[in-house]
Protein backbone atom coordinates (compact mmCIF):
# COMPACT_ATOMS: atom_id res chain seq x y z
CA UNK A 1 0.00 0.00 0.00
CA UNK A 2 1.65 3.45 -1.06
CA UNK A 3 1.61 5.98 1.44
CA UNK A 4 1.27 9.93 0.98
CA UNK A 5 2.14 12.60 3.42
CA UNK A 6 0.89 16.00 2.41
CA UNK A 7 2.73 19.55 4.64
CA UNK A 8 1.09 23.00 3.77
CA UNK A 9 -1.84 25.36 5.10
CA UNK A 10 -5.19 26.45 4.25
CA UNK A 11 -4.45 26.06 0.13
CA UNK A 12 -4.14 22.55 0.75
CA UNK A 13 -6.79 21.75 3.56
CA UNK A 14 -9.80 23.76 2.40
CA UNK A 15 -12.73 21.98 1.23
CA UNK A 16 -11.68 18.88 3.18
CA UNK A 17 -8.39 18.86 2.04
CA UNK A 18 -7.06 18.02 -2.06
CA UNK A 19 -5.68 14.94 -0.21
CA UNK A 20 -9.80 13.63 0.66
CA UNK A 21 -10.52 14.01 -2.97
CA UNK A 22 -7.28 12.71 -4.22
CA UNK A 23 -8.42 9.72 -2.13
CA UNK A 24 -11.96 9.50 -3.48
CA UNK A 25 -10.70 9.41 -6.86
CA UNK A 26 -8.18 6.19 -5.94
CA UNK A 27 -11.28 4.73 -3.91
CA UNK A 28 -12.99 5.39 -7.11
CA UNK A 29 -10.76 2.35 -8.93
CA UNK A 30 -10.77 0.48 -5.94
CA UNK A 31 -6.76 1.37 -5.08
CA UNK A 32 -6.20 1.64 -1.35
CA UNK A 33 -3.45 4.16 0.00
CA UNK A 34 -2.93 6.00 3.06
CA UNK A 35 -2.48 9.33 3.31
CA UNK A 36 -1.76 11.71 5.80
CA UNK A 37 -1.60 15.15 6.23
CA UNK A 38 -0.34 18.50 8.51
CA UNK A 39 -1.75 21.20 7.36
CA UNK A 40 -2.07 24.49 9.67
CA UNK A 41 -3.18 27.86 8.45
CA UNK A 42 -0.55 30.66 7.05
CA UNK A 43 1.90 27.92 8.18
CA UNK A 44 5.40 27.65 5.68
CA UNK A 45 7.76 24.83 5.25
CA UNK A 46 10.40 27.04 7.54
CA UNK A 47 7.12 26.60 10.59
CA UNK A 48 6.86 23.12 9.63
CA UNK A 49 10.18 22.09 9.72
CA UNK A 50 11.14 24.11 13.31
CA UNK A 51 8.14 22.59 14.80
CA UNK A 52 9.61 19.00 14.44
CA UNK A 53 6.21 17.53 13.72
CA UNK A 54 6.96 16.31 10.50
CA UNK A 55 10.52 14.99 10.95
CA UNK A 56 9.13 12.61 13.46
CA UNK A 57 5.82 11.70 11.28
CA UNK A 58 8.61 10.66 8.00
CA UNK A 59 11.13 9.64 10.23
CA UNK A 60 8.26 7.07 11.59
CA UNK A 61 6.26 5.93 9.10
CA UNK A 62 8.92 5.70 5.58
CA UNK A 63 6.10 7.80 3.66
CA UNK A 64 6.24 6.80 -0.37
CA UNK A 65 5.50 10.25 -0.98
CA UNK A 66 6.03 13.51 0.73
CA UNK A 67 3.75 17.08 -0.74
CA UNK A 68 5.59 19.86 0.06
CA UNK A 69 3.17 23.02 -0.60
CA UNK A 70 4.94 26.58 0.43
CA UNK A 71 2.75 29.49 1.89
CA UNK A 72 1.68 31.22 -1.11
CA UNK A 73 3.53 34.88 -0.72
CA UNK A 74 7.12 32.98 -0.52
CA UNK A 75 7.58 32.04 -4.14
CA UNK A 76 6.76 36.02 -5.08
CA UNK A 77 10.52 37.59 -4.01
CA UNK A 78 14.07 35.95 -4.22
CA UNK A 79 14.94 37.00 -0.52
CA UNK A 80 11.20 34.62 0.40
CA UNK A 81 12.31 31.83 -1.90
CA UNK A 82 15.87 31.72 -0.70
CA UNK A 83 15.21 32.28 3.39
CA UNK A 84 11.72 30.35 3.41
CA UNK A 85 11.36 28.24 0.44
CA UNK A 86 14.78 26.94 -0.83
CA UNK A 87 16.61 25.95 2.05
CA UNK A 88 13.80 24.34 4.53
CA UNK A 89 12.30 22.19 1.19
CA UNK A 90 15.88 20.95 0.88
CA UNK A 91 16.30 19.89 4.66
CA UNK A 92 12.86 18.58 4.63
CA UNK A 93 13.49 16.42 1.41
CA UNK A 94 16.68 15.28 2.92
CA UNK A 95 14.64 13.78 5.58
CA UNK A 96 12.57 12.09 3.15
CA UNK A 97 14.97 10.71 0.83
CA UNK A 98 16.88 9.28 3.79
CA UNK A 99 14.01 7.64 5.15
CA UNK A 100 13.26 5.97 1.16
CA UNK A 101 10.54 8.79 0.14
CA UNK A 102 10.11 10.32 -2.75
CA UNK A 103 9.78 14.51 -2.75
CA UNK A 104 6.74 16.18 -4.40
CA UNK A 105 5.61 19.71 -4.99
CA UNK A 106 2.11 21.42 -5.37
CA UNK A 107 2.96 23.93 -7.55
CA UNK A 108 -0.08 26.42 -6.25
CA UNK A 109 -2.09 29.38 -7.82
CA UNK A 110 -2.09 32.75 -7.29
CA UNK A 111 -4.32 35.05 -5.68
CA UNK A 112 -6.62 36.37 -8.07
CA UNK A 113 -5.95 39.91 -8.50
CA UNK A 114 -6.57 43.04 -9.54
CA UNK A 115 -5.81 42.20 -13.28
CA UNK A 116 -5.61 39.26 -15.08
CA UNK A 117 -2.05 40.34 -16.34
CA UNK A 118 -0.83 41.03 -12.71
CA UNK A 119 -2.01 37.67 -11.97
CA UNK A 120 -0.24 36.09 -15.07
CA UNK A 121 3.25 37.80 -13.15
CA UNK A 122 2.64 36.50 -10.02
CA UNK A 123 1.49 33.13 -11.15
CA UNK A 124 4.73 33.01 -13.46
CA UNK A 125 6.93 33.78 -10.71
CA UNK A 126 5.24 30.73 -8.52
CA UNK A 127 5.94 28.71 -11.38
CA UNK A 128 9.55 29.61 -11.41
CA UNK A 129 10.59 29.09 -7.44
CA UNK A 130 9.00 25.43 -8.03
CA UNK A 131 10.42 24.48 -10.76
CA UNK A 132 14.24 25.74 -9.33
CA UNK A 133 13.60 23.77 -6.14
CA UNK A 134 12.80 20.83 -7.91
CA UNK A 135 15.61 20.63 -10.30
CA UNK A 136 17.85 21.29 -6.64
CA UNK A 137 16.29 18.67 -5.11
CA UNK A 138 14.97 16.36 -7.41
CA UNK A 139 11.47 16.17 -6.92
CA UNK A 140 8.68 16.13 -9.04
CA UNK A 141 6.42 18.73 -9.24
CA UNK A 142 2.15 18.48 -9.21
CA UNK A 143 1.39 21.56 -11.81
CA UNK A 144 -1.86 22.78 -10.15
CA UNK A 145 -1.06 26.45 -10.64
CA UNK A 146 -0.34 25.92 -14.30
CA UNK A 147 -3.64 23.92 -14.87
CA UNK A 148 -5.23 26.89 -13.17
CA UNK A 149 -3.88 29.14 -15.49
CA UNK A 150 -5.04 27.25 -18.02
CA UNK A 151 -8.67 27.05 -16.75
CA UNK A 152 -8.74 31.02 -16.41
CA UNK A 153 -7.48 32.14 -19.63
CA UNK A 154 -9.58 29.08 -21.65
CA UNK A 155 -12.60 28.93 -19.19
CA UNK A 156 -13.02 32.02 -17.63
CA UNK A 157 -16.79 31.28 -16.95
CA UNK A 158 -15.86 28.56 -14.68
CA UNK A 159 -14.76 30.49 -11.05
CA UNK A 160 -12.15 28.32 -9.41
CA UNK A 161 -11.77 30.92 -6.05
CA UNK A 162 -13.28 30.39 -2.84
CA UNK A 163 -15.25 34.07 -2.19
CA UNK A 164 -12.51 35.06 0.60
CA UNK A 165 -12.97 38.66 0.79
CA UNK A 166 -16.38 39.86 -0.70
CA UNK A 167 -15.42 43.59 -0.75
CA UNK A 168 -12.22 42.92 -2.41
CA UNK A 169 -12.40 39.55 -4.48
CA UNK A 170 -8.48 40.29 -5.87
CA UNK A 171 -7.48 39.12 -2.76
CA UNK A 172 -8.96 35.87 -2.80
CA UNK A 173 -6.65 33.13 -3.05
CA UNK A 174 -8.06 30.24 -1.76
CA UNK A 175 -9.74 27.43 -3.91
CA UNK A 176 -13.70 26.92 -4.18
CA UNK A 177 -14.46 23.31 -4.19
CA UNK A 178 -14.14 23.35 -8.04
CA UNK A 179 -10.86 24.65 -7.56
CA UNK A 180 -9.96 21.91 -5.15
CA UNK A 181 -11.50 19.02 -7.71
CA UNK A 182 -9.48 20.77 -10.22
CA UNK A 183 -6.85 20.19 -7.98
CA UNK A 184 -7.13 16.39 -6.77
CA UNK A 185 -7.42 15.45 -10.08
CA UNK A 186 -4.10 16.75 -11.38
CA UNK A 187 -2.77 15.58 -8.29
CA UNK A 188 -4.16 12.09 -10.24
CA UNK A 189 -3.06 12.71 -13.43
CA UNK A 190 0.11 13.46 -12.55
CA UNK A 191 0.92 10.39 -9.65
CA UNK A 192 -1.25 7.58 -10.82
CA UNK A 193 -2.42 7.87 -14.64
CA UNK A 194 -4.81 8.93 -17.13
CA UNK A 195 -8.28 9.92 -15.46
CA UNK A 196 -10.68 8.23 -18.01
CA UNK A 197 -8.18 5.52 -19.15
CA UNK A 198 -8.31 4.30 -15.53
CA UNK A 199 -11.87 4.76 -14.58
CA UNK A 200 -11.54 7.21 -11.94
CA UNK A 201 -15.00 8.41 -11.88
CA UNK A 202 -15.50 10.54 -8.38
CA UNK A 203 -17.10 13.87 -8.27
CA UNK A 204 -17.97 15.79 -5.28
CA UNK A 205 -21.24 16.51 -3.98
CA UNK A 206 -21.96 20.04 -4.76
CA UNK A 207 -20.11 20.59 -7.84
CA UNK A 208 -21.48 20.67 -10.87
CA UNK A 209 -21.10 17.70 -13.23
CA UNK A 210 -20.78 19.73 -16.66
CA UNK A 211 -18.13 21.96 -14.79
CA UNK A 212 -16.59 18.72 -13.37
CA UNK A 213 -16.69 17.12 -17.02
CA UNK A 214 -14.67 20.24 -18.13
CA UNK A 215 -12.08 20.66 -15.08
CA UNK A 216 -11.49 16.48 -15.84
CA UNK A 217 -10.67 17.07 -19.71
CA UNK A 218 -8.20 19.54 -18.98
CA UNK A 219 -6.76 18.00 -15.75
CA UNK A 220 -6.01 14.83 -18.00
CA UNK A 221 -4.32 16.55 -20.71
CA UNK A 222 -0.45 16.76 -20.03
CA UNK A 223 1.34 20.28 -18.97
CA UNK A 224 4.65 20.58 -19.09
CA UNK A 225 5.98 22.80 -16.11
CA UNK A 226 9.36 23.63 -17.47
CA UNK A 227 7.95 25.13 -20.52
CA UNK A 228 4.48 26.54 -19.09
CA UNK A 229 2.73 24.91 -21.92
CA UNK A 230 0.18 22.19 -22.52
CA UNK A 231 0.01 19.20 -25.05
Amino acid sequence: MKSYYFIGNSLTFFNDGVYYHFFKLLESVGKKIKIDHLCKPNENLKGHYELGDIIEAIQKNKYNYVILQEESIRPLTLSNRETYFYSYAEKISDIVKENGGEIIYYLTMAKQNKSYKHYKREQEKIREAYVEISNLTGGKIIPVGIVWDYVRENNPELNLYAEDYSDTPENNIHPNLLGTYLAACVFYRTLIGDLVETGANYIPDGVDIGDAVIIRGIANRLFDYKENILF
